[in-house]
């Protein structure tokens, strides 16, 4: 099973990412992954037009399509322009939860409103009824903020926090940290957690 991630499109009025995205897209039709995970900062500024537009374009994908969103998103213009991509069409956070083929695919809602860091607390009891549903398998769980230092100051100050109690969640359930994967906020780290058996990715 192929499973792609995509992330930080940060399509803006002003920038032509809209168009690099479809090349993205374009190259992976050619992949024919089984699913596609978007992590996040879909638009810069609030771009509600943006976010109808990106709906558009993944109406038209062969694939089954996951997106999470990103501390420049907002919540409210993904629930009316991406309705099937979502994990809720309601008030809350927007995880996503899909099971398939002994693989469970956990997308982690971790924006905090009006800040650009990330924070996974207020969200662990979310994530501890999922390895308890599905224990068996392997587990991918897709953060939009990074969850590793990059090492650049500015980029680690938002980065996600409460990250010790979500790798003591994990390791309780037979996970351990994968790291060096593709990634979404800092693009250098990936939050795909994987059990036993491990399987690994290539990195772009």
């Amino acid at each position: 099973m192929i499973v792609a991630q995509a992330t930080d499109i940060h399509a803006g009025i002003d920038n032509d990412n809209f168009l690099r995205f479809e090349k993205a897209v374009a190259w992976l039709g050619e992949l024919r992954p089984d699913y596609v995970v978007i992590s996040g900062d879909l638009v810069d500024d609030g771009w509600i037009e943006g976010h109808n537009r990106l709906g558009k374009m993944l109406k038209r994908l062969p694939f089954r399509t996951f997106v999470i969103p990103g501390n420049s998103d907002d919540k409210n213009a993904m629930r009316s322009a991406l309705p099937g991509f979502i994990g809720s069409n309601v008030a809350g956070p927007l995880h996503f939860t899909e099971y398939c083929d002994d693989v469970l695919l956990l997308g982690l809602d971790a924006t905090v409103d009006g800040a650009a860091y990330g924070d996974v607390t207020d969200h662990l009891p979310w994530l501890r009824r999922k390895p308890e549903a599905f224990p068996i398998g392997t587990a991918m769980l897709f953060i939009h903020h990074h969850i590793f230092p990059s090492g650049i100051r500015l980029i680690d100050e938002v980065m996600c926090r409460g990250i010790d109690e979500l790798a003591e969640l994990l390791e309780l359930h037979g996970h351990r940290r994968e790291r060096e994967k593709p990634g979404g906020h800092a693009a250098r780290f990936s939050f795909a957690f994987l059990s036993r058996p491990s399987a690994t990715a290539a990195r772009t």
